[in-house]
């Protein structure tokens, strides 16, 4: 990752990845989708550069198993 880039990864509640996909919008803002594979709270780890956006991670709470889509990261 390149300084200034922006970086995301999702874990579930057992600490393994998550496929996520991003898509920039306006406004230096992001869209993020990903599958829930069980119930729990998921953490959306937001990178700029090699450092941690404030408030990352972000916890995603999943009641089942529906898709996501969590915007304006940044």
């Amino acid at each position: 990752m390149a300084p200034g880039d922006v970086g995301l990864s999702v874990t579930d509640p057992k600490g393994a990845d998550v496929p996520v996909t991003t898509e920039a919008v306006k406004n230096n803002a992001f869209k993020i989708g990903f599958q829930p594979t069980q119930p729990g709270v998921y953490d959306a780890n937001v990178y700029f550069g090699d450092q941690q956006v404030p408030g990352s991670p972000f916890k995603v709470l999943s009641a089942n198993s529906h898709r996501f889509a969590v915007s304006d990261f940044l």
